[in-house]
């Protein structure tokens, strides 16, 4: 499961359980690598029913146009696949769910559009609509007889014949939420659009508070993530978190709990100068401008190993950093110094406009979705050595052939050879 998704527009991850060589990605597109993320194809919409790509503006903002009858347009932001189920004959999980979330209309928040959700009973192959939430969807989570999505403010449970039931709900929208098994129930960790943090321990139904008790008096909670074997560990991100008086006391960082909540401690904090256990790489060393900072910001995602509680990645707006220890200790990933230079992993913090959004897979896989999965997330097939840069028309379209379309990615640094980054880039002419 392990799929952390937060209220920024994020693509989805997920992975296959039957099968954890494969994972599927989505932009506007689903896509799916087979190969541990060395090459992608696009799954849905199908290729080959004059599927075009759009790039627009100087952000060159990516959507597709085609003529697949199932694809809903928009961009996808949660995936799940569904354990347990009997296998295709090549080797994936039968069912696969993906909510995508219509394009912005001038008039309207990007919140208050609705979601439509599609599934796979094939893996893939044929697709069809299953139901549609009035608002973006944050997480789906795999059921027996269906799944759990969470929309707004509230948890619904779908049925694999469409049917919609909600469950329980918040008295705010969702902005992050995360999943955990504990025996036979669903565990949900969650912040809201209040600030606070919530539990649920039977699959959405009933929610409690479990905002932690630092010895703040003011700050909010955003980022959060459990592991999916270990429901007590979580791990939450904080803004503007003040804990004194003048600005060297007002913190952005990460607070643990090992209790499900019932004690929080802090285990990663910034003010006007990085934290203290972190192992930094350039951006610390040039960021500070006299007694302030623009660079060290909070936690935008957080994902914490499936099997591996104590490994968790984390990114804000510049970096992406990691922890093997549990939060005593940490390491920033984008960047690794050569001499007394630095160079890219690929993982570049003006690789792509936004921040990136970081999912967990089973055997300690930690793997990188860029924001943008285009041209400008460009991941570099060594680390270390950048690729050849496009050049692109804004505005320009692509259509797409019937042949399979893949892209290399990159790894970038990690602690073991399991511990990788891959994104799907873009399509292939």
């Amino acid at each position: 499961m392990a799929h952390v998704q937060s209220a920024r527009r994020q693509p989805g991850v997920a992975f296959d359980p039957v099968n954890p060589r494969v994972i599927y990605a989505g932009n506007a597109a689903l896509w799916r690598s087979s190969d541990a993320g060395l090459t992608w194809a696009m799954v849905f919409p199908n290729p080959g029913r004059n599927t075009i790509e759009n790039q627009i503006g100087d952000h060159s903002d990516y959507s597709l146009t085609s003529d697949d009858p199932a694809y809903p347009g928009g961009d996808i932001t949660a995936i799940a696949v569904v354990p347990g189920e009997a296998r295709t004959p090549k080797g994936t999980s039968q069912r696969v769910y993906v909510s995508f979330q219509a394009r912005n209309r001038p008039s309207a928040a990007p919140s208050s559009l609705p979601a439509i959700l599609v599934s796979s009973a094939d893996g893939g192959a044929t697709w069809n609509r299953l139901a549609v939430l009035p608002q973006r969807v944050l997480l789906l989570v795999p059921q027996k007889s269906g799944l759990i999505a969470f929309s707004g403010s509230t948890a619904y449970a779908i049925g694999n014949d469409g049917s919609v039931k909600e469950l329980g709900s918040l008295a705010t929208n969702f902005k992050a939420v995360s999943a955990a098994r504990s025996s036979d129930s669903v565990w949900i960790y969650a912040t809201g659009r209040d600030g606070l943090v919530y539990l649920s321990e039977d699959s959405g139904l009933h929610w409690r508070s479990i905002t932690p008790d630092l010895h703040q008096c003011s700050g909010k909670f955003e980022a959060i993530a459990t592991s999916d074997l270990n429901s007590n560990i979580a791990y939450v991100g904080f803004r503007g978190l003040r804990l004194g008086d003048g600005k060297e006391n007002l913190f952005n960082g990460i607070a643990k709990s090992t209790d499900a909540g019932r004690s929080w401690k802090i285990v990663f904090k910034e003010s006007i100068r990085r934290a203290v256990n972190l192992t930094g790489t350039w951006i610390e060393s040039r960021a500070a401008e006299g007694d302030s900072s623009i660079w060290f910001d909070a936690p935008y995602s957080l994902s914490v190993a499936p099997t591996d509680s104590n490994i968790v990645y984390a990114s804000d707006l510049f970096r992406t950093y990691r922890t093997l220890d549990g939060g005593a200790t940490w390491l920033e990933v984008n960047s690794k110094s050569v001499g007394e230079a630095w160079t890219s992993r690929g993982l570049d913090v003006t690789s792509s406009y936004g921040s990136s959004s970081i999912h967990s897979i089973p055997a300690t896989f930690i793997w990188t979705i860029p924001t943008s999965v285009s041209s400008r997330a460009r991941m570099a097939a060594d680390p270390g050595k950048a690729p050849p840069r496009e050049s692109r028309t804004p505005g320009a379209t692509r259509r797409i052939g019937l042949r399979s379309i893949r892209r290399n990615a990159a790894s970038f640094g990690e602690h073991s050879a399991d511990a990788r980054s891959a994104s799907p880039q873009n399509m292939a002419s």
